[in-house]
């Protein structure tokens, strides 16, 4: 008899210290899968994130590059390969897609370059910015008329040793 009643006081008491263990992992598991389920909304955020961020936005601070007080070069028709080399970083480092380019290029232009970028549109000269450029080359540019071998070959140091690689770096432009 009295084996009985511990042996039935031993099965409860087994009975209590299971309850418990399970209550007690069930807590930590419901607390593990709560933690890894908000890491795994943080993974998923920054993944996110990253997708939509280009490699030079992860490698320039958004701060410094806030700081950069740059504009879109405008463009009156003359020193066309400067504005060409300007216009195209200017596009690149803000990351502007193609098909914006163009009409952000519209409104940044002047006097002849722009009486003639109207009429362009008004025909429909530019399917894309790629054309585009090739027809401010073409307008705007050296004449294939033009001999800039000749201006080379003829070309003489004048004045200091900058004025004359200026002006050699003009002709090779």
């Amino acid at each position: 008899d009295i084996m009985n009643a511990l042996q039935s006081k031993l099965d409860a008491q087994a009975l209590t210290l299971k309850e418990f263990l399970r209550q007690s992992l069930d807590s930590h598991s419901d607390t593990i899968h709560h933690t890894l389920h908000q890491h795994l909304l943080e993974v998923d955020s920054k993944v996110a994130t990253l997708s939509h961020t280009s490699p030079k936005q992860l490698s320039f601070s958004q701060s410094a590059a806030r700081s950069l007080k740059l504009s879109v070069p405008r463009f009156d028709g003359s020193n066309v390969t400067d504005w060409l080399f300007q216009i195209e970083a200017f596009f690149d480092f803000h990351d502007t897609p193609m098909d914006s380019r163009l009409q952000i290029a519209s409104f940044h232009m002047d006097g002849r370059a722009a009486a003639w970028f109207q009429w362009a549109m008004r025909n429909n000269l530019f399917s894309s910015w790629p054309v585009f450029l090739d027809a401010v080359r073409h307008r705007f540019g050296p004449s294939a008329y033009e001999d800039v071998e000749g201006d080379l070959s003829k070309l003489s140091q004048t004045g200091s040793v900058a004025d004359f690689q200026a002006l050699f770096e003009d002709l090779m432009n």
